[in-house]
This record gives structure tokens, C-alpha cells and sequence, in this order.
């Protein structure tokens, strides 16, 4: 069955004629150039056929910057959504990585002992929420191994603070440095305590809170 070329456009006629096997299909060939050189001699079907490639061109335009937007609005969305559900502060969040000897171990000490939340598990590493900020704790191997850092930490609000040392408390877990609270000479209280993970990571928990007096200013 013979294709109608009478409704193929300017340009599907154009691709016909520089693609179909001349010698294989010459009567189609013929037919395809002579609705070819019909149509370009017709001033109307040439401007209606620009007007309409002018048409989809703009579409596609249209519909290439709506995929991208869309892209970039759901990649964002997803980000945002998974740091929300999974406890990340959004406002200046830290982020540490760091190498340990036993993975899970250190899952258990951070998730079950600390109460932090667990993020993303690959098998070979984890994301911890510490305290609304991203740890991420990786496996050691041969290429990379632990090594301890001297220390980081997280200020916590005061009432956190001591819910969290009397918890270590009550378990006996050792302390590098007991919980100890001061008055400074602004009047404003702090307070501090370290312990170390089972990584040998140093972590230091510190409060400050302003005087009643300034409170109430």
C-alpha cells in the first residue's frame, strides 16, 4: 500500500527525499518529490506550515522549561521533605563525617544510648540526626581507616542538658569531663560535660542561658 504523501508537511516530504532508497522505491520517490515541489509552489500551505513549526517550537520551549522547573521543584521538595521527616534543622545545619572501627557499635551508641535519630543506611554508612544536625558515620576499610577527632559537640537548651548527663549518669557511663554548671560574670549560666563514643570521638554537650534578669528585660 502506497503511502497519501498529500498529508505528510513540507519538511516530513524533505526527510522522505534524503532518506528513501531511490533505486528500491523510485516510483514513491517520484510521487513523494512531485507532492514536494506541489506544495512549496503553494505560497499558503509554505506560511501555514511556518506558522505551525513556529507554534510547536514555542510549545516545546514552553513544555523543556516546565520539565526543568518541574525537576528542580520536586528535586528540592524530595531534600527538603526527607531532612524534615528525618530531624535535620534546615536553618545553618552542620555536617560531619567521620571513620569508625565498628559501624554498628557506633549506630547503637548514637541511636540507642544518645537517642538521636537514624538517617540513611547504605550498609556502609549511616546518617545520624544529631541534635538536628547531620553525622555521618562511615565504615572503616582498608583504604581509609578511623582515626578519633580531638572533639566536637552541640549546645543544647538547659533543660536538654541535664535530662541528657543524668542519663548518662544512671547507666555509669564514663565521663571525660563530669557535668559541671557556672555562673558567668555576666550572671548567665553555662554548663558542660564530655564523654567519648565508642570511636574514641571526643563529644562535648554545653548549655548557655541568660540571667532571670535579662529575661525579663
Amino acid at each position: 500500500m502506497n503511502p497519501d504523501y498529500s498529508k505528510y508537511t513540507i519538511l516530513e516530504l524533505e526527510d522522505i527525499l534524503i532518506n528513501i532508497d531511490k533505486r528500491a522505491y523510485s516510483k514513491r520517490y517520484q510521487q513523494a518529490k512531485s507532492e514536494y515541489n506541489k506544495k512549496l509552489s503553494d505560497p499558503v500551505q509554505v506560511e501555514l506550515e511556518k506558522q505551525t513549526e513556529s507554534i510547536q517550537s514555542k510549545n516545546n520551549k514552553i513544555y523543556a522549561q516546565f520539565a526543568i522547573s518541574l525537576g528542580i521543584m520536586v528535586f528540592f521538595t524530595a531534600r527538603i521533605i526527607d531532612a524534615l521527616y528525618s530531624g535535620v534543622n534546615l536553618n545553618n545545619a552542620f555536617h560531619l563525617s567521620i571513620v569508625v572501627p565498628q559501624l554498628r557499635l557506633a549506630e547503637a551508641f548514637y541511636v540507642n544510648f544518645l537517642g538521636c535519630k537514624k538517617g540513611r543506611d547504605t550498609g556502609k554508612w549511616i546518617d545520624i540526626i544529631f541534635f538536628g544536625h547531620q553525622l555521618t558515620l562511615h565504615q572503616e576499610t582498608e583504604k581509609i581507616k578511623a582515626q578519633s577527632i580531638d572533639h566536637f559537640g552541640v549546645i543544647l537548651v538547659k533543660t536538654e542538658w541535664l535530662s541528657l548527663a543524668k542519663k548518662i549518669e544512671v547507666v555509669n557511663y564514663p565521663f571525660i569531663l563530669s557535668p559541671n554548671e557556672k555562673i558567668n560574670d555576666d550572671n548567665s549560666e553555662s554548663g558542660k560535660f564530655i564523654i567519648k563514643d565508642p570511636a574514641s570521638n571526643i563529644i562535648e554537650f554545653k548549655f548557655y542561658q541568660k540571667s532571670s534578669v535579662d529575661l525579663l528585660s
